[in-house]
């Protein structure tokens, strides 16, 4: 039988619920794709043991975000095994955003790519190593090096660069 976590969001108002199989453990499976029909500047997908997201040069949307941690806190107990990429044209989290999203991680580790060439984005992602010490930023040219910190395998980086590919276009068929 489902049940129903009711994790806090942006703030101690805002709250989602995440659905699970009988408590068990969450309902998102490998291969899913994980982002709301409307959305227009960041997708989610889940590939195997990867969690990618791509962003283009906007800040995502209030449901954008909230959708994004749901899914996070749906996978909090997988996310020191997950291989998190994030790849963006300059959009990025807003502090608001950045403060959500400790919030919903509540400690737990990731191991974290952010690819861009965007400054901005750097200095974010700076911030957010503060409270996520395996997080990284790379230039896209150092994609590779992005691979490596995530240790992702030569399948891996063949299946994230499709994915990220196919994502990309759907930001742009969406835009």
């Amino acid at each position: 039988m489902p049940c129903a976590v009711t994790v806090p969001l942006l703030s101690d108002l805002q709250t989602a619920r995440v659905l699970t199989d009988g408590c068990a453990g969450p309902s998102i499976r490998a291969n899913e794709e994980m982002s709301p029909p409307d959305k227009a500047n960041m997708v989610v997908r889940r590939v195997g043991t990867m969690l990618l997201l791509r962003q283009n040069a906007e800040t995502a949307t209030a449901d954008e975000w909230a959708h994004l941690l749901t899914v996070l806190i749906s996978l909090r107990e997988d996310l020191p095994k997950l291989k998190i990429m994030v790849r963006t044209d300059g959009g990025g989290p807003s502090p608001d955003q950045r403060r959500s999203l400790e919030k919903a991680l509540a400690g737990t580790p990731a191991r974290v790519a952010v690819v861009s060439d965007h400054l901005k984005v750097r200095f974010v992602t700076s911030t957010l190593a503060l409270f996520q010490k395996d997080l990284r930023s790379f230039l896209v040219q150092e994609v590779s090096q992005a691979y490596e910190h995530l240790g992702m395998s030569d399948t891996e980086r063949r299946h994230a660069e499709r994915a990220l590919m196919e994502m990309e276009l759907e930001l742009a068929q969406r835009g």
